[in-house]
């Protein structure tokens, strides 16, 4: 096992864990942005093992919060293929480009939540506070 590989097989541990946690007490905290995160990175630098317990991740955040099955890892594909290296010659700051990033995977997530299930507004909110957490998550730890 590789040394960089551990802390990712623990933060994804500690994401499946935590979403089946706190789904128990009603309090949506999601952690996507931080799977996406290392989704991008094991892509990169090809570390098959992590990719697939990113995906079996999104399984468990999908099954968890009613969303279909793979949407989320086949989102993030998408994102990652086509969307990412079109906007990644326009960001001069790495950090403001993973900003961006996360925040456009969010932006999918929530419409993927749209179409899966219902509107209401506290989605609108529980989104936007997961989206600052993971950003600065994101941004500054990971």
């Amino acid at each position: 096992m590789n040394k960089k590989s551990f802390p990712y097989l623990s933060i994804l541990t500690g994401v499946i864990l935590i979403n089946i946690y706190f789904s128990i007490y009603f309090i949506t905290i999601l952690l996507v942005g931080v799977v996406y995160s290392i989704f991008m990175d094991s892509l990169k630098k090809r570390y098959y093992y992590i990719f697939l317990l990113t995906i079996l991740t999104f399984v468990f955040i999908e099954t968890i919060h009613g969303i279909k099955i793979f949407s989320l890892s086949l989102l993030s594909l998408f994102l990652y293929y086509f969307v990412i290296p079109r906007l990644k010659h326009i960001f001069s700051s790495q950090l403001i480009g993973r900003f961006t990033i996360v925040s456009i995977f969010y932006l999918g997530f929530y419409i993927i939540n749209l179409i899966s299930n219902s509107y209401s507004l506290e989605y609108s909110y529980i989104f936007i506070v997961n989206l600052i957490i993971d950003s600065l998550i994101v941004g500054f730890v990971i």
